[in-house]
């Protein structure tokens, strides 16, 4: 059952998703899943603040950040996605 969030709970994302391109390969054995997410940090953003990619029972194969390779100590990846430390500037994931 989804959990109950009260409205005095809420509180505004710290960025804004302004496009997201995905390519998806769908074979007889696997499927390759590849998107790009441009994100905007909000202006009141809180320092290391993140943003959560869900995603279950998937092989990760890489993570680029501005179209470079993101080292895994950039990351958190656990059974329910990934956890990216935002920064404060725009990005390309």
């Amino acid at each position: 059952m989804p959990k109950l969030r009260k409205l005095e709970d809420y509180r505004a994302p710290g960025f804004t998703v302004d496009s997201i391109e995905m390519n998806v390969d769908i074979r007889t054995d696997k499927t390759l899943v590849r998107s790009t997410l441009a994100v905007t940090p909000s202006p009141n953003a809180a320092a290391g603040e993140k943003i959560r990619l869900f995603g279950k029972n998937i092989r990760l194969l890489s993570v680029r950040l501005n179209g470079e390779p993101l080292a895994s100590s950039g990351y958190i990846q656990d059974e329910d996605g990934l956890l990216i430390v935002l920064s404060r500037e725009p990005f390309v994931l």
